[in-house]
């Protein structure tokens, strides 16, 4: 266990506490200014859209939140903001209109979250990508009682069981409270809580601070 939470806390897509300063500097910096026309359209249509969906169905928002942000533009943190590795709140990332596979990730967990679909049923889940050859970061709906893991993934329009998408591997997986590992099937093992990610525990305190409300979860 000590191994595992060792490796996660030094993990390039975690990143580490000492180095989150600069980060979140410039990334206030950025969003400090007067919003664009367009800036401010997004932001509208994100939370029309939380109004809109708010009774649908949990497959049903499932599958809106997928298609309606998958339309964002996946954009590499380095064209962005000038780092290798940071993670967008949503507020962020319609700003910026889009990012990259973490940040897509992040955003529909947040945006299923302020729909009102419960914690438990979400894992933010970083996964190996055979066909890429690189690691990636996807969303996990995690139904209750036997029913089978989807992945929402900005890489597909489509929402599968994780059994069958034999692209991805999953590797380690985390919510608002706790860090799982996981095995080539899935099942997964708490190893700790989300305190030990210093990099999500940096995007959720940025996220206090900044101004729009329905990025907040809804209860449950």
């Amino acid at each position: 266990m000590l191994v595992i939470l060792v490796t996660l806390s030094v993990h390039p897509l975690m990143g580490n506490a000492a180095s989150l300063g600069l980060a979140q500097a410039k990334m206030a910096g950025n969003f400090s200014s007067t919003l664009t026309s367009d800036q401010q359209r997004r932001l509208t249509g994100w939370r029309q859209f939380i109004t809109r969906h708010r009774h649908s169905s949990v497959q049903k928002k499932l599958q809106l939140v997928n298609a309606y942000l998958n339309q964002f533009s996946y954009r590499q943190d380095r064209v962005v903001n000038g780092e290798e590795e940071n993670w967008a709140t949503p507020y962020e990332f319609i700003l910026q209109n889009g990012g990259d596979c973490e940040d897509f990730a992040i955003a529909k967990y947040f945006m299923l979250r302020a729909l009102g679909v419960p914690e438990q049923e979400l894992q933010i889940t970083y996964v190996y990508h055979h066909t890429l050859n690189q690691y990636h970061m996807v969303l996990l709906h995690i139904p209750p009682g036997q029913g089978a893991m989807l992945v929402l993934d900005n890489l597909t329009k489509t929402i599968q069981p994780i059994a069958k998408n034999a692209d991805i591997e999953p590797v380690y997986g985390f919510n608002q409270h706790y860090v799982w590992v996981l095995n080539k099937t899935a099942q997964r093992k708490q190893v700790s809580g989300a305190l030990h990610l210093a990099r999500w525990q940096a995007l959720l305190s940025r996220m206090q601070r900044q101004p729009l409300e329905s990025q907040q979860p809804a209860s449950g």
